[in-house]
């Protein structure tokens, strides 16, 4: 499977009840919500799934993924380099009425329908996607195309204030 976009359907309540592990590559090219981000096609993402009980008796999935993205910066439109390293854990509910109300606020545990065919690779796009930032650029300056646009213009306001003064 590695460096395809086969899908790959699992159990999630057999997938946890066994203990159960995948461990893969996949290009990043090949998840489509991607696609329009990227600025290579060759850059490889490693994913992990593993299923057990990881807090106490709650049957839960664990996600990880890490690799590099080849992107734009959107402040400098250069190329760059984003670091992924993404873990999450999932807990099992049998329906969304499980749920609890204030899922929301907690941000230790984020919670997942038991479904006999979860999609892995829909479930490490979506949750790649979901890591990213809303903008992607540099952490630090971006060169010269930034500076340019960081530069101070003259204030209006300025130029009234000498027009005024004669």
């Amino acid at each position: 499977m590695s460096s395809s976009a086969k899908h790959l359907l699992i159990d999630s309540r057999e997938f946890v009840e066994q203990s159960l592990e995948i461990h893969d590559k996949i290009l990043a090219s090949l998840l489509p919500g991607l696609a329009g981000l990227l600025t290579s096609s060759d850059r490889e993402l490693w994913y992990q799934l593993l299923g057990g009980h990881f807090r106490g008796d709650a049957p839960m999935l664990r996600l990880k993924i890490k690799g590099v993205l080849d992107v734009r910066c959107q402040r400098c439109l250069e190329e760059m380099e984003y670091a992924v390293d993404v873990s999450r854990d999932f807990v099992l509910v049998p329906a969304e009425s499980a749920i609890p109300e204030d899922e929301i606020e907690d941000d230790t545990a984020d919670y997942l329908v038991a479904n006999c065919k979860l999609d892995v690779l829909a479930l490490v796009e979506e949750e790649l996607l979901l890591s990213l930032p809303f903008v992607l650029a540099h952490e630090d300056n971006c060169g010269e195309a930034a500076a340019f646009v960081m530069t101070e213009r003259a204030s209006p306001f300025r130029v009234l204030e000498k027009l005024r003064q004669t």
